[in-house]
């Protein structure tokens, strides 16, 4: 008698926890596809503030896709097409910048990978704003053109040889392709249990100081980086067992 109760209550938390199972997997995404447009900041030595070159914010576009592991990971894809952008002239201070005066503009390219983890680790919209963390690893093509049309030797001490290390710089073939190391936190708002807004701040971390076109004659010991502030919608697709009308798919 006692057997048989412990089969029958054996026999229906089985039962629950495979019923259960079983919904959960119907209404799970398996894949995440993104959208975002967004602010690209420049920073490096052609820029006074530590934050980066706010007065040359540039625009830019991007695409994701991602496999989603479990409601708190995934793991992705990322394509971004941007411009980077410094120009000294547009600050007073320091005063030397105004006679140094270089600038530069560069096209940006960026494909890479990253893995996401999500905060509060849902997978539908019962939670409206989930906050999110991610780093990755990615590569960026770059085409930069510098103009230092506007450097007057003049204002600079010998001492500085200014010129020269310039000369250098310009002798210097500009970089074409950078690694790049993406990292940054994300705020998600769920519209639906498929659809998504999400504001993401990502900072790029480089091994790089040619992202600018100048290194020698700038600050060769500060390498240079960028970041960017994006506004993006989601879409969760694809059943994880290939329902496709979300209806509990009995196994036996």
């Amino acid at each position: 008698m006692c057997t048989k109760k412990i089969s029958c209550a054996a026999l229906f938390t089985f039962s629950f926890f495979s019923f259960f199972q079983t919904n959960a997997q119907s209404n799970s995404a398996k894949y995440e596809l993104g959208v975002n447009i967004g602010a690209y900041v420049y920073q490096g030595d052609l820029s006074p503030s530590r934050w980066g070159s706010f007065k040359t914010i540039k625009p830019g576009i991007g695409l994701s896709f991602a496999r989603i592991i479990s409601p708190s990971f995934s793991l992705g894809a990322m394509f971004n097409l941007a411009t980077l952008k410094g120009d000294e002239t547009l600050y007073d201070n320091p005063e030397f910048l105004k006679y140094r005066a270089f600038k530069f503009n560069s096209k940006l390219m960026e494909l890479g990978l990253r893995a996401k983890w999500n905060v509060l680790g849902s997978s539908t919209n019962e939670t409206k704003l989930e906050p999110y963390l991610f780093a990755g690893v990615g590569v960026a093509f770059i085409n930069v053109t510098r103009d230092y049309s506007g450097f007057i030797s003049e204002y600079f001490s010998p001492e500085e040889n200014l010129p020269a290390r310039l000369a250098e710089d310009i002798a210097q073939r500009t970089k074409r392709t950078i690694a790049v190391i993406p990292a940054g936190v994300g705020l998600r708002y769920n519209l639906s249990s498929s659809v998504a807004l999400n504001l993401e701040t990502t900072y790029r971390f480089t091994s790089s100081d040619y992202i600018d076109g100048y290194s020698i004659a700038a600050n060769p010991a500060k390498k240079d980086s960028y970041l960017s502030q994006t506004l993006g919608v989601s879409f969760k697709i694809g059943n994880k067992n290939g329902n496709k009308t979300g209806c509990p798919v009995m196994k036996y």
